[in-house]
């Protein structure tokens, strides 16, 4: 028998169990890494979701100025927006969370700021892109859980037999 023989590791008398190790223990290790992934990534979502929620439902809107338009290219196209807004006379700014290949804004655009009365720094740009940035998050999170059901299953396949 070579090595690339489908018996590699087998013993050659019927019945007698394998010298090897029959499930991948790599599968396992897979599974355990995906689920902590998805577990890290879910609660990225959830504190994602908090902040947009607790703006939406109680932060005060006001207009920004788009003041600096980042443009990043190679591996990963993006478009990264620096606004300004006034509460009073103080001056803030607010960098957008999700980044796009798509140019939502040009320099000294007025947009919709959402920002917290008692703490005005916290704030985020009001378009749908920052509003649902969780949800970017909980999709590869479900990914990461599906992938590490596959993978289980797989491993429990291959050790029953």
């Amino acid at each position: 028998m070579g090595n690339n023989s489908p018996e590699r590791g087998r013993t050659s008398a019927p019945g007698m169990k394998p010298n090897h190790p029959v499930a991948p223990r790599w599968l396992l290790y897979s599974c355990f890494l995906l689920l902590a992934v998805a577990l890290f990534l879910a609660y990225l979502s959830w504190q994602d979701f908090r902040f947009a929620n607790a703006l939406l439902s109680n932060g005060t809107r006001t207009q920004g100025k788009v003041v600096d338009v980042f443009y990043q290219r190679g591996w990963y196209a993006a478009t990264i927006y620096t606004v300004e807004y006034a509460v009073g006379h103080t001056h803030y700014q607010v960098t957008n969370r999700f980044t796009s290949n798509d140019q939502r804004h040009q320099l000294n655009d007025l947009v919709p700021v959402l920002y917290a009365a008692a703490a005005p720094q916290v704030a985020m740009m009001d378009d749908k892109w920052e509003r649902n940035t969780w949800t970017v998050h909980a999709l590869v999170a479900g990914g990461a859980l599906l992938m590490a059901g596959l993978f289980f299953k797989v491993y429990r396949a291959a050790k029953a037999t």
